[in-house]
Parts: C-alpha cells; sequence; structure tokens
C-alpha cells in the first residue's frame, strides 16, 4: 500500500461516520432504559452524588446478539469494523477532538456552581482542554465519563470480533486467533461483571460507621477516623491518603471520581483502548502463527495465574473495604498500623495487582509468538507505565506514611515480583 493510498484509508466515510455515532446512540439508549444494579457515587463537597446503572455486562451482551441477529439477516457485515478499521480510527480521534472543545467551550459558559459541573478554569487553553474543566459534565442525563469508559471497553471487543470474523472470511484462522479471542472476551466480561468497582461503593451503615460526609478538594472529609484509597485506571493503589489514624479503608476508580473530563480521558478511553489493546488481533489478521501444544498449555497458565492475581488482589482490597476484620484465605488480615493491608496478596509484594496486569498483557501477545516485537506493545507500554506509577506511590507513601511504611516495606518487601523486584 503506498503513501496515497495509506492516507486515503484514515479519511472517514459515511459508513465509519454513520457505525461511530450508531455505537454511541445504542450506548446512550442501552444504558439508560436496560435494567441493572444502581450503585451511589461518592458524596461530593457540596452534598451531592452521582449514582452509576451498572448494566454494562447487559448492555454489552445484547449488542453482541443484535449484531448477530443483523449478519444473520445480512443486515450488516460482520466484517465491517475490521473492513473499516483506519477510517473507525480517524472518526474516533477527530471525535474526540470535537467532543472535548465542545465540552471546554460549555465549561467555560457554565455558571453552575455544583461539585459535579462547577468550572475549574486555569486560564491555560491547552491545559483545560486537555484535562478538562468540569468534573463530571453530562449529555441528556448521561454521564460522560462513565460512558466513556464503557464505549472503550466495549468497543475493544467489537474490534476484535470483527477481525475474527474477518480471519475466518479469510480462511486464515489460526489457533493463535482463537487463544487471543478468548483471552480477551473474558477479560473484558469480567470488567463489566465487576463494573460496580469503577464507582465508589459505601454503604449506609459504613458511611455511619466510619463518618464519612463529603469531600473537599478531592479528600474525603471525615467526623471519625479513616483512611482512603484511590485506585488509578489499571484498578492499582495509586494514592493513599491518610485523614486521621484508623482502621477503614475505602478504594475508589480515581478518573472516575477525582479527574475532569478533557481530552486526555476521552482519547483514553476512546481512542487508545479499543484500537491499540486490539493491535495483537490485527497482526495475527495478516501474519500466521502455530504455537505448540506445550506453548499453548503455557499461555493459557500465564492468562490463568496472571486473572487470579489480578483479580483476586483487587477483590480483597474491595472486600477489605467493605468489612475490615472478614478474612482474607481464611484468617483474620493483617493490618499494618491500622491502615495497611498486609494479607493475602498484599503480603506477597505491595502492588501484587500490577504483576497480575502485567501476565495478562502478556498472555495476550504471547499468543502472537516471539517473532515480530510489534504485538508486544502493550505489556512493554504498561511495564513501563506500571514501574514508573509503582515508583511514585513508593516514594509518596514513604513520605506520608514514614514509620508505618517502613514497617510494611520491612513485612512485604517485594515491590512487583515477589523474589526479584
Amino acid at each position: 500500500m503506498d503513501l496515497d493510498s495509506t492516507l486515503h484509508a484514515f479519511v472517514p466515510s459515511s459508513t465509519s461516520v454513520t457505525m461511530l455515532l450508531g455505537f454511541f446512540a445504542y450506548l446512550g439508549i442501552a444504558g439508560t432504559v436496560i435494567p441493572g444494579k444502581v450503585v451511589p457515587g461518592v458524596i461530593l463537597s457540596d452534598g451531592t452524588r452521582l449514582h452509576y446503572r451498572c448494566n454494562g455486562l447487559l448492555t454489552l451482551i445484547l449488542l453482541v446478539a443484535l449484531l448477530s441477529i443483523g449478519v444473520r439477516m445480512s443486515f450488516i457485515s460482520p466484517t465491517a469494523i475490521a473492513d473499516n478499521g483506519l477510517e473507525l480510527l480517524s472518526a474516533t480521534l477527530i471525535f474526540s477532538f470535537v467532543v472535548t472543545l465542545i465540552l471546554y467551550v460549555a465549561g467555560r459558559r457554565s455558571h453552575n456552581q455544583g461539585s459535579s459541573l462547577k468550572p475549574h478554569v486555569t486560564g491555560n487553553l491547552i491545559d483545560d482542554w486537555w484535562f478538562g474543566i468540569q468534573l463530571n459534565p453530562q449529555f441528556m442525563g448521561i454521564d460522560l465519563k462513565f460512558f466513556f469508559v464503557r464505549a472503550g471497553m466495549m468497543g475493544w471487543l467489537l474490534i476484535n470480533l470483527s477481525i475474527l470474523a474477518k480471519s475466518v472470511k479469510e480462511s486464515n484462522l489460526s489457533q493463535s486467533m482463537i487463544l487471543y479471542q478468548i483471552f480477551c472476551v473474558l477479560y473484558i466480561l469480567d470488567y463489566f461483571f465487576y463494573e460496580e468497582y469503577m464507582t465508589s461503593t459505601i454503604s449506609s451503615k459504613l458511611k455511619r460507621r466510619t463518618g464519612l460526609i463529603g469531600w473537599r478538594g478531592g479528600v474525603a472529609v471525615c467526623k471519625g477516623q479513616t483512611t482512603v484509597i484511590f485506585m488509578s485506571l489499571s484498578w492499582s493503589c495509586k494514592n493513599i491518603i491518610p485523614i486521621k489514624p484508623g482502621n477503614h479503608l475505602f478504594s475508589f476508580r480515581w478518573d472516575i471520581i477525582a479527574e475532569k473530563l478533557g481530552f486526555m480521558l476521552v482519547f483514553g478511553d476512546l481512542v487508545w483502548i479499543p484500537f491499540t489493546f486490539s493491535i495483537q488481533g490485527w497482526w495475527l489478521l495478516s501474519n500466521k502463527v502455530e504455537l505448540t501444544t506445550a506453548a499453548v498449555i503455557a499461555n493459557c497458565i500465564v492468562f490463568l495465574i496472571g486473572y487470579r492475581v489480578f483479580r483476586g488482589a483487587n477483590k480483597q482490597k474491595h472486600e477489605f473495604k467493605k468489612n475490615p476484620k472478614a478474612p482474607i484465605w481464611g484468617r483474620p488480615p493483617k493490618v499494618i498500623g491500622g491502615k495497611l493491608l498486609a494479607s493475602g496478596y498484599w503480603g506477597i509484594a505491595r502492588h501484587c495487582n500490577y504483576l497480575g496486569d502485567l501476565l495478562l498483557a502478556a498472555s495476550f501477545s504471547l499468543t502472537c509468538g516471539i517473532i515480530s516485537p510489534i504485538p508486544y506493545f502493550y505489556p512493554i507500554y504498561l511495564l513501563i507505565l506500571l514501574i514508573w506509577r509503582e515508583r511514585r506511590d513508593e516514594a509518596r507513601c514513604a513520605e506520608k506514611y514514614r514509620e508505618v511504611w517502613a514497617e510494611y516495606c520491612k513485612l512485604v518487601p517485594w515491590r512487583i515480583l515477589p523474589y526479584a523486584y
């Protein structure tokens, strides 16, 4: 393909634009009308709180079912996304630019003083556009931040399924492609099964017990003694903020509750996640890989261990924040200084969930063999990101927790990989 053909392939057509807008329209309607558990968000500084309808799994299943019916009745082509991949990439990128410019203008004009919509203007146009102005902007009652995260994860699955269909159509379906697809489907379904973990689920009973009354400047304000843990995009401990020494911990999704919605988040959700995370599928579409039986078994083991560690570590933290006395692996949890969980996976490594995340990313790429570095872009990028984040977290926690953190590090000496790092 020459340069002119490549550039032309990036020009969005009416088909790609219709597909993209139709996808967003479905998510908006389905996310509103499909029943699901309504989970309360954090209490904001003005005493208000958002509520999230966690119906992502049903929404995704219904979407795939409707598309399957459309394919069966020849209304749509199962390879439509794969056939228009570059067009959809550029259309989504343009959409991200346009929607964030609209958010910027709307935010500048807003006179709303509520915590969700109050404009936070720095005066620097680039910073305000990149990081956003409003915390939780909405469109027709839809929380856009929650909406875009969901769209990115579902988009990743749809891209993969279309790649799979194209592989079948071109008669080059391989064992590697099947393995990659299975891993991704399980990972994405798991994400939506635990969708409520993205929000701050605080029961009224726990709220009364801990005295949580609101937020100021992104920090929890409590009457009693509590500690707040913020969660990063990969469900990892990003920042631990002590309010007062105590025994109760809450785990939150940092970007959902504290980040303003700007180009950084919109691009990350709509472009980076679906189009970067699917790079292995695109590569397998044009490269034949034959894995040995031993390689397939080893890859499955890597995936299962990664999932066990990733989901297990985060679930332990989630359960611990709901009931700090709940047994972990059949034993009472060990807590350092009344603040830091040092049992279960968190007694093996201080960032054990990072290890699970890295193993999962590696399992996606190992389906492509080792003949090219291209499929390994995602795990390499993630490794660099998580080591940088872990170093930053370690320094921040050491400064804030001092003796308590030193005691924790002595008890749990390994950062991510036991006996290695």
